[in-house]
């Protein structure tokens, strides 16, 4: 399966900006959630992508609703422009 590089920055851009929003550290939402802040920084970073249930923990661990991420997330997207082909 493809994935697009774009959909891995764009979610790490959004998951940043929430993060850093909160006012915590990659090590203290990786203790939220319960992973490691590796995880986090490949999520950052755009190396990987969150499980659905890694995804709503982070929605609660931030304080934001999963469809206000979501949102944020495609305008994210859309500002890195189209997935190759």
């Amino acid at each position: 399966m493809y994935e697009s590089p774009n959909l891995a920055r764009a979610f790490g851009q959004t998951l940043r900006l929430y993060r850093s929003r909160a006012g915590l550290t990659q090590e203290a939402l990786a203790t939220r959630i319960g992973s490691v802040s590796s995880y986090v920084r490949f999520l950052e970073h755009g190396q990987k992508m969150p499980t659905l249930n890694t995804f709503h923990l982070l929605c609660t661990a931030l304080s934001v609703d999963p469809h206000e991420f979501m949102s944020e997330y495609l305008q994210s997207q859309s500002r890195l422009g189209p997935r190759p082909k």
